[in-house]
């Protein structure tokens, strides 16, 4: 019980305080690469102190191929969901499902960038490598595991008041969740997030620039 309750302390240290903070003020959520890198740290010395096994996370070669082949359907499919939905609606119906995204940088490309090599390999980390892994660990019901997870993922998405991207999140959620549990390999994973999330990117700043 006492593990169950800290597991739910550690959501709501983690995620829950965070997306309040960026809800509210946008100069926090424009911050969120500082949040996302404490968070990354704090759970690598969590999974340090419980000498977890970097396999055990998903750090591994193993199952590799296997484990990407299986996302690249599931990610062009989403990125052309995504496409298909921005160009059959109205320039204000696009805003609005769009989003906003007060974080500023040089260019497009640092953005990108940033996201490929940072952004998407520490949110994996964090959402599959760490969360998932503590709650089969600690609910012990699969069924939990699968729910809770793609709630946290998803839920981690809404302070951009983007519909398309909760439908991304939500979508790709349930597709790594069973990927990750199935193949146990966390770079695979982390290159489809990485991939769709860059395309995604430069969708958006193709109709609303930054």
């Amino acid at each position: 019980m006492w593990k169950i309750i800290g597991l739910y302390l550690e959501v709501l240290f983690i995620l829950g305080i965070p997306l309040v903070l960026m809800g509210e003020n946008s100069s926090v959520l424009a911050s969120r690469p500082f949040i996302l890198l404490f968070g990354g740290i704090y759970c690598t010395l969590v999974l340090y102190h419980y000498k977890a096994h970097p396999s055990h996370i998903g750090l591994t070669r193993r199952n590799f191929r296997r484990a990407l082949g299986y996302l690249i359907t599931p990610s062009l499919s989403i990125i052309a969901l995504t496409l298909a939905i921005l160009c059959s609606v109205s320039d204000s119906t696009r805003a609005w499902l769009i989003g906003t995204d007060p974080l500023t940088t040089t260019s497009l490309w640092t953005r990108i960038a940033l996201y490929m090599l940072a952004s998407a390999p520490i949110q994996e980390f964090i959402f599959r490598g760490y969360f998932t892994y503590r709650m089969e660990r600690i609910l012990k019901n699969n069924y939990w595991t699968i729910t809770l997870s793609v709630l946290v993922f998803t839920i981690a998405h809404v302070p951009f008041h983007s519909p398309i991207m909760l439908l991304v999140a939500l979508t790709m959620g349930i597709t790594y969740i069973f990927n990750y549990q199935e193949y146990r390999n966390l770079l695979a994973i982390t290159i489809s997030h990485a991939v769709v999330g860059a395309v995604l990117i430069m969708v958006r700043n193709f109709y609303l620039p930054y």
